[in-house]
C-alpha cells in the first residue's frame, strides 16, 4: 500500500512513478528443435487514491472516466526469441548478427 501511495503522490506531482515490478513471460513449445520466446515486462501504477478529507486514508480508485484496467500499466522492455537446433543439447541457431560477422 505504501508503494502505491508513493506512486499516487508522484503521479499527482507529474513525476515518474517510483515503484515498478519487473518480470518475464517465457513461452516455449515441447519440441527439441523448437522456439523459445521471452518477454521482459515492467508493471507499475496506482490503483488507490486518497480519501477526500481524511489524513492517511486510501481507497481503490473510483474515477469512472478511467477504465480500471488502465490504472495498472504493463510496459514491454525487451523481447528475445531463441531458435533451437537441439534444446536438450543446448544448441541454438546462430543469430543473424553472428552469421554476418
Amino acid at each position: 500500500m505504501r508503494q502505491w501511495a508513493d506512486n499516487q503522490d508522484a503521479q499527482g506531482q507529474g513525476r515518474p512513478l517510483p515503484h515498478r515490478i519487473a518480470g518475464a513471460v517465457i513461452a516455449t513449445d515441447r519440441r527439441d528443435e523448437g522456439i523459445t520466446d521471452r518477454w521482459e515486462l515492467v508493471m507499475t501504477g496506482c490503483p488507490i487514491e486518497r480519501v477526500p478529507g481524511a489524513a492517511d486514508q486510501w481507497r481503490l480508485t473510483t474515477d469512472s472516466a478511467v477504465p480500471q484496467w488502465k490504472i495498472l500499466t504493463v510496459e514491454p522492455v525487451a523481447r528475445e526469441r531463441t531458435y533451437w537446433i537441439s534444446r536438450r543439447r543446448g544448441l541454438e541457431y546462430p543469430s543473424v548478427e553472428d552469421m554476418l560477422n
